[in-house]
């Protein structure tokens, strides 16, 4: 009977583990030196990473575990009409190539410590968090106010739009509960749920079966010195 509940408790602790290796494969966004990074994880070991919002630029290879951190070990740059740069190329292998797994997240080890400089949080001291996305043409922001007030933003070349409401934390763990045009939320946050980790605020967004789909990440930001 002991050895029946030892084996059990092996399997169940494996079944675990397992489970917790697998929940990252999933699509992946970043934005990083002003360009948008698409990394798909998949469950064969394999990746693809899409480089920018618009262009076919693909990287494709392998990746492996080891502990708390996940490596990209091979790059296969496709062959299209929009090919990576060198330069481009150099970042991904550097940049890009190794990740620590928290809580089914991915950050990259390359940029865990990376803050971006605010101006408005210097102008208006009711402002306590930033985060955004921006690749100089496409932009979301993210900004928590004291007063418990927040504001999302979205823009493009074309347009711009945004909606405001209220926030409340829970350990690592913000709510958004917006006022108006709750559906732009939808970019990044489908539960309007987001975990703060690291120097990251992430969402999700769920499709209507509840699965994850993909994880958002926006930037933390910090003011800028005074001069």
């Amino acid at each position: 009977m002991i050895r029946i509940l030892i084996i059990l408790v092996f399997i169940q602790g494996f079944l675990v583990d397992l489970k917790s290796q697998s929940d990252f494969q999933n699509r992946h966004i970043y934005e990083l030196i002003r360009d948008y990074y698409y990394l798909d994880i998949m469950p064969d070991s394999r990746y693809s990473l899409k480089v920018g919002m618009y262009l076919d630029r693909y990287v494709k290879g392998d990746y492996k575990i080891n502990g708390d951190t996940l490596e990209l070990i091979g790059f296969d740059f496709i062959e299209t009409e929009y090919n990576l740069s060198e330069n481009d190329k150099a970042f991904v292998k550097k940049g890009l190539s190794r990740f620590i797994i928290k809580d089914s997240l991915l950050f990259p080890i390359a940029y865990r410590d990376l803050a971006i400089p605010s101006r408005t949080m210097q102008r208006d001291s009711m402002i306590i968090r930033e985060y955004m996305q921006n690749d100089g043409h496409v932009h979301f922001k993210l900004t928590f106010r004291a007063d418990l007030t927040f504001r999302f933003s979205t823009s493009s070349d074309m347009d711009r739009h945004s909606t405001s409401g209220r926030w409340k934390q829970n350990n690592n763990m913000i709510q958004l509960i917006p006022d108006n045009s709750d559906n732009l939320l939808h970019w990044i946050c489908t539960d309007y749920q987001l975990t703060m980790i690291e120097n990251y605020l992430v969402g999700k967004t769920v499709d209507e079966n509840d699965k994850v789909v993909e994880y958002q990440y926006l930037f933390g930001l910090k003011p800028t010195a005074n001069k």
